[in-house]
């Protein structure tokens, strides 16, 4: 079982790569609305290059979309067991404290 210490390291790892990924999903969101401003021109009807990078462009960002909440969503109930974990780990720790402190005396 790991210790306290590696465990506090470790959830404090899990939070930087969090926000690392969080990052990156900024990054590929502007990069989306960057390409999205370029092809702010409707196209034409008969230009199908450009129709098929429109709906191509439209797919990818809802797809980025919905990866990106579900990723947070994710993230969001990772954190919420974590932040229980410790909660119970902290109890136990001090539960263990008080026993050795009354076998002590």
């Amino acid at each position: 079982m790991d210790s306290a210490a590696e465990l506090s390291f470790k959830m404090e790892s899990a939070k930087q790569w969090q926000k690392n990924v969080e990052e990156e999903f900024k990054r590929v969101d502007e990069l989306l609305k960057l390409v999205a401003e370029e092809l702010k021109t409707q196209p034409y009807e008969d230009d199908t290059i450009m129709m098929g990078l429109k709906k191509t462009g439209e797919a990818l960002a809802e797809a980025f979309q919905t990866l990106s909440q579900n990723f947070m969503n994710a993230v969001a109930g990772l954190s919420d067991i974590m932040a229980e974990w410790s909660r119970t780990l902290t109890k136990i720790l001090e539960a263990i404290a008080e026993a050795a402190r009354k076998i002590g005396h």
